[in-house]
C-alpha cells in the first residue's frame, strides 16, 4: 500500500485495499519500508456497507434492502431479467416529468459510514427514455444521497447531492457516479432516481467505496475536501494551503459579523464543508448550512492563482454567503449569495480573479470596480440582474457596512413583522438602511428609476409565485401564425401581422393598478398599441432579434372580474410582423 503526500502534514488523506480476512480472531501488522514514515490516524475494516447490491436477493417481489416509492402513474419493479446478461436488476417507469425531489425512486436501507469521510457510490444504468428535460444534467437515471447535516435535522436530498444522470437508449450499460462525504454521524441513505424523464431506467450492480484520491483540508470554521492530485499539480506550498484556507476562515468571520447571525447556532457547531465534485456542472453549489459543492475541474486553477497573486476565485465566496441566508431577508437567494460575497471579500481586502481579470491586484482596481454599474444595460433593456442592485447598494449609495448589520438584525428579530412578498423585503430592506443611515426614508429607493423598479418588482413577485402567465397561443386570434421557438415560453409565440388583433380574456379577484409584462420577439424597432379595457395604451419595442424574446412593461388599471387585453402594431407600424411569446400580470406595489 502506498502513501502518497496529502500536501500538507496537517492534511488527512486515506488509502484503502481489499482483502480477504478468515472469521475469528486477525491480525494486522503494518510495517514501513521507506525512511520517512506516514502518520496514521485510525484503521476502518468494512464488509458489505450496503446490503444486496446486485438485487439478486428478495422476498414476496421485493428486493431486500431496497424500498420503492413510486409516484401517482409510475411504476417500481424488481425485474426479474432486466439485469446485466439477463440477471435481476431495479426498474423505474416514468409517465411525467418529475425533479430530483418528486421523482420515483428505490431508496436504500440506512449505512453506516464513517463520519465526515470521502466515499464514491456509482450504479449500471441503462435505459428506454422517449422524452426528457434537456437542460437538466440530473435527468434519466441517477444515484442521490440523503443524509442529516447536523442532529437538529432530519433526512434531506440536499441541493446538489445527486449524480449526473444517465440516457442511454442504445441498450448498453452506462455507469451514474457520485462522489461524496459523509456527515456527522456517518449515517446516509441511497436513492436511485428516474429523474425530469418519461420511459424507463434500470439499475444494476451498485457499489460504493471509500474515495482515496481526496484529502481532508480544516481550518476553525471551514473544512476541504479536494483531490490529492490537484494540491500536487498546482505546485500550491504547504506555507499557501496553510494561507487559502485562513482566508477562507476569515470570509465566513466575515459573513458573522456583517449578518449577525452567531455561527454556532446558525450551523449547529458543523463547520461549512467544501466537497470537490465530479460532472458539477457548475463551478459551485451550495445546499444552505451544509455543504458546497467545488467544480471538479476548477479547484487546480484555483490553487494557482492562490499561489501566484494570493487571489480567490468568485465561486467559493459566493456559496458561503449563501450559507448565511434566512428566510426572513431573503428575497433573492442568488442576489444575496452574491452581495455577501462581495461584502466579505471586500472587508477582507481580498484579490479576486474572475472573469480573466483580477480584481485588487497591485496596479488594479478593487471588485467595486467590477460591480460598480455591472448590467445597467440589463435593466435598461426591461432584463433583471441582482448584480445591478449590487452596485447600487454597496457602491454607489454610500451605505456603511454597519447599516447593513443592523438591517440584517433587524429582520433576523422574530419579534418585528416582516412581509412574504419578496418585493415588500426589497423595499422594507432599503428603507431599514435608510433608517440606520439617518438619511430620509426613501432615499435609496429613489437612486433606481422607475423603470427598473418595474423589473425588480416584476421579477421579485415571479419568485413569490405572484405573477400570472398567458402563453400568446392560447389567446385569441384569427389568420395569424404560431411560431416554434425553443427560447419562448412554452416553445412558441404568434407572429402579429398588420392590423391583426391578439386577444386575452381574464379574471382578476380585485380591481387596481397591475404591472403588465409583454414578451416579445422582433427584428426590427416598432410600437404596439394595448388595449386594455377599452384604453388604450403605447409600448416601444426596441429591436430584440428573432431568437430572444425581450419583455416590455406598462402599469394599467385591471377590474375586479373579467378584463380584456388587446394587442396589436400601431399605426405606422404595421408592415412586416412582431413575434409575441406571452404575457404576465402581477398586482402593483402601492404601499396601501
Amino acid at each position: 500500500m502506498v502513501c502518497p503526500g496529502n500536501g500538507n502534514t496537517r492534511n488527512i488523506g486515506s488509502i484503502s485495499k481489499e482483502v480477504s480476512l478468515q472469521k475469528g480472531a486477525c491480525q494486522l501488522i503494518f510495517s514501513n519500508p521507506s525512511a520517512t514514515a506516514p502518520e496514521i490516524d485510525f484503521i476502518t475494516i468494512t464488509k458489505d456497507l450496503v446490503p444486496n447490491t446486485d438485487f439478486e436477493s428478495g422476498a414476496n417481489g421485493q428486493p431486500i434492502g431496497w424500498t420503492a416509492k413510486a409516484m401517482s402513474g409510475d411504476t417500481c419493479t424488481w425485474d426479474m431479467t432486466g439485469g446485466v446478461d439477463n440477471s435481476k436488476a431495479l426498474s423505474i417507469t416514468s409517465s411525467a416529468y418529475r425533479n430530483n425531489y418528486g421523482s420515483s425512486y428505490f431508496e436504500s436501507a440506512e449505512i453506516q459510514l464513517e463520519p465526515y469521510k470521502y466515499y464514491r457510490a456509482e450504479v449500471l444504468v441503462r435505459t428506454q427514455i422517449t422524452g426528457f428535460e434537456e437542460h437538466n444534467t440530473f435527468a434519466g437515471g441517477n444515484i442521490s444521497v440523503r443524509l442529516k447535516a447536523s442532529n437538529k435535522r432530519d433526512y434531506e436530498t440536499h441541493w446538489g447531492m445527486i449524480s449526473k444522470g444517465v440516457i442511454n437508449n442504445d441498450e448498453d450499460w452506462a455507469t451514474a457516479v457520485i462522489n461524496f462525504q459523509a456527515p456527522y454521524d456517518g449515517k446516509v441513505k441511497f436513492r436511485l432516481n428516474n429523474c425530469d424523464a418519461i420511459g424507463t431506467c434500470w439499475f444494476d450492480d451498485f457499489k460504493l467505496y471509500t474515495d482515496d484520491s481526496m484529502v481532508k483540508m480544516e481550518g476553525s470554521k471551514i473544512m476541504f475536501g479536494v483531490r490529492r492530485a490537484d494540491i500536487i499539480d498546482s505546485g500550491i506550498s504547504s506555507d499557501a494551503l496553510d494561507e487559502f484556507i485562513s482566508t477562507y476562515d476569515r470570509l465566513v468571520d466575515e459573513n458573522e459579523s456583517l449578518t449577525g447571525l452567531d455561527y454556532e447556532t446558525h450551523f449547529e457547531n458543523e463547520k461549512i464543508k467544501v466537497v470537490q465534485r465530479i460532472n458539477l456542472p457548475w463551478v459551485g453549489e451550495a445546499s444552505t448550512r451544509s455543504y458546497i459543492w467545488w467544480n471538479y475541474d476548477a479547484v487546480k486553477d484555483d490553487f494557482i492563482h492562490f499561489k501566484n497573486e494570493s487571489a480567490l476565485s468568485w465561486a467559493l465566496p459566493h456559496e458561503i454567503g449563501h450559507q448565511f441566508d434566512i428566510d426572513r431577508w431573503n428575497f433573492d437567494g442568488e442576489f444575496w449569495g452574491s452581495f455577501k460575497g462581495y461584502a466579505a471579500l471586500s472587508r477582507v481586502g481580498c484579490v479576486v480573479y474572475m472573469g480573466n481579470t483580477y480584481y485588487g491586484k497591485k496596479g488594479t482596481p478593487g471588485l467595486w470596480y467590477y460591480f460598480e454599474f455591472k448590467d445597467l444595460d440589463k435593466l435598461e433593456n426591461n432584463e433583471y440582474s441582482g448584480d445591478f442592485i449590487i452596485g447600487l447598494l454597496a457602491v454607489r449609495s454610500a451605505t456603511s457596512w454597519n447599516s447593513f448589520t443592523q438591517t440584517f438584525q433587524y429582520f433576523a428579530d422574530e419579534n418585528n413583522y416582516i412581509p412574504t412578498n419578496n418585493y415588500e423585503k426589497f423595499l422594507l430592506f432599503l428603507n431599514k438602511l435608510d433608517e440606520y443611515e439617518n438619511r430620509p426614508i426613501g432615499y435609496t429607493l429613489s437612486l433606481f428609476t422607475e423603470q427598473q423598479l418595474n423589473v425588480i418588482e416584476y421579477q421579485l413577485k415571479k419568485y413569490s409565485g405572484d405573477v400570472s402567465l398567458s402563453e400568446a397561443e392560447t389567446a385569441n386570434y384569427q389568420n395569424l401564425a404560431v411560431v416554434n421557438n425553443i427560447n419562448c415560453s412554452g416553445g412558441k409565440y404568434v407572429e402579429v401581422t398588420g392590423t391583426n388583433n391578439l386577444g386575452y380574456y381574464f379574471t382578476r379577484n380585485e380591481s387596481g393598478k397591475y404591472l403588465i409584462k409583454i414578451t416579445y420577439l422582433s427584428g426590427t424597432y416598432r410600437k404596439l398599441d394595448v388595449v386594455i379595457n377599452g384604453t388604450t395604451y403605447q409600448v416601444e419595442c426596441t429591436q430584440s432579434g428573432w431568437d430572444t424574446p425581450r419583455g416590455v412593461f406598462l402599469v394599467a388599471d385591471l377590474e375586479s372580474g373579467l378584463n380584456s387585453i388587446i394587442i396589436k402594431n400601431s399605426p405606422g407600424y404595421q408592415q412586416g410582423a412582431v413575434g409575441i411569446d406571452c404575457i404576465e400580470v402581477a398586482k402593483k406595489y402601492t404601499g396601501i
